[in-house]
């Protein structure tokens, strides 16, 4: 962590982050964190169940699972805060706890009914986290809720090789399968926080709990869920396949060397520049990208004034999108540019309102787009 600098859990480290010890001792004085506190209104009395703290510290969330009931397996690969948490654990309830002094890696998580990060996870060097969270899915039991916060991709410490940063699509990736009860940013830098639970054997699905300060999901709890994206979702955004081809063609961008990293930029540009709109526009634009991208290969995905556009081989752009909260307009757009090959007399559009997606929509932004190129 950078020296003086402020922890995104409100404490603040010195010294280049090596003074843990006196990280926990300052600490441990603190409440337990609200969205494990959330966590466990939705799941009742522990009642034995067993529940992982994972990046415990010195154990006030431990200690609070431990007084509703919980067996909790606290996992730290600090050595002080797991002293601090042994010297607070009541004699009554060191029964119903195993303190674990292990990295993220090293850690064996068996099937819980709850599982806690509080502001731990991005910790876990980027090369690590997708073993990791593999494995916390393993390990999450059907009916199970995860609790924890991840650092967005324009975080103050997003420069940090060490540390893992997530960009809104890619959260969605990870959530994939599991129901959103809460979803939030907090504070100025887009720091996620969310609390997932797995059902059992219903299938996929996605309802939110909560309202965001930026980044409104709407619904509430007892809401109807509504179905997860798939390959054959006509009116929602990408599908699982979809984001799993982009980041394959990420993938290989980069793997082409500089002029390839700079094209796995822009998409990432992009893909970024949607995550962020409201969800009507964001359903919008993730469909026009898949249909620009499928009719136009060719064209290289940058962003223009901040909105999605495809370019072609001179850099200049040909198509792009303009969501309808940009400037508070009742429609999305689809604008042209003049390297667009639309020309039809004296007089053609080159702009084109967007309301809703559909195959009908779809069949003619396809068209327009292979026009425009042709």
């Amino acid at each position: 962590m950078p020296a003086g600098t402020d922890r995104h859990d409100g404490g603040v480290v010195d010294d280049g982050g090596a003074d843990w010890a006196g990280y926990y001792a300052s600490s441990a004085g603190r409440e337990p964190r609200p969205l494990l506190l959330a966590a466990c209104e939705e799941l009742g009395a522990g009642q034995g169940r067993l529940a992982i703290d994972l990046g415990c510290g010195e154990g006030t969330d431990t200690l609070e699972l431990l007084a509703r009931g919980w067996s909790v397996l606290a996992v730290d690969a600090e050595p002080a805060g797991l002293a601090l948490l042994r010297a607070r654990i009541p004699p009554s309830a060191a029964a119903g706890v195993r303190v674990l002094c292990a990295s993220f890696a090293e850690a064996n998580l068996p099937p819980a009914q709850l599982i806690h990060a509080g502001f731990s996870l991005p910790f876990c060097p980027p090369q690590g986290f997708g073993d990791l969270w593999a494995r916390i899915r393993r390990a999450l039991a059907p009916g199970g809720v995860f609790a924890g916060q991840l650092f967005g991709t324009h975080d103050t410490w997003a420069q940090d090789p060490d540390l893992t940063f997530h960009a809104r699509h890619q959260v969605e990736v990870l959530l994939d399968g599991l129901d959103i009860l809460r979803l939030e940013r907090l504070g100025r830098a887009p720091i996620r926080s969310g609390i997932e639970k797995r059902h059992g054997a219903a299938g996929p699905s996605l309802s939110v709990e909560g309202r965001p300060d930026t980044e409104p999901l709407s619904g509430k709890k007892g809401s109807p869920t509504m179905p997860a994206k798939n390959a054959t979702t006509e009116s929602g955004g990408f599908s699982a396949e979809e984001r799993a081809a982009m980041k394959s063609r990420a993938d290989e961008l980069r793997a082409e060397g500089k002029k390839g990293a700079k094209k796995a930029d822009g998409l990432q540009a992009v893909l970024d520049s949607i995550a962020e709109m409201a969800p009507e526009d964001r359903a919008l634009a993730e469909r026009v990208h898949v249909t620009v991208t499928a009719a136009a290969p060719g064209l290289s995905p940058k962003t223009w004034y901040g909105m999605p556009a495809y370019a072609n081989a001179d850099g200049k752009v040909v198509v792009f999108f303009q969501n309808a909260g940009k400037f508070s307009y009742r429609y999305s757009t689809l604008g042209f540019q003049d390297a667009a090959n639309l020309d039809d007399g004296d007089v053609w559009p080159v702009s084109y309102a967007l309301k809703k997606w559909s195959p009908t929509v779809e069949k003619k932004v396809a068209e327009l787009v292979t026009a425009a190129i042709s």
